[in-house]
């Protein structure tokens, strides 16, 4: 996983789920806000290139 020098991961992914769901309270609207956070290696591509959201929803569930 990429990770940004500005955004530090240790690899607690529940912990990095919290930061994300706290940060997007504070900035969003509560309808916008995200009922759940799934972290991936990498996301699935079609062979155009562009990202697979039926592999990707088959893989969070």
């Amino acid at each position: 996983m990429t990770v940004s020098p500005a955004y530090p991961h240790d690899g607690d992914t529940e912990a990095l789920t919290a930061q994300i769901i706290a940060f997007a309270r504070e900035r969003l609207a509560p309808y916008e806000v995200p009922k759940q956070v799934t972290i991936v290696p990498e996301l699935p591509l079609t062979t155009v290139g562009k990202i697979d959201k039926k592999a990707l929803r088959r893989q969070a569930a």
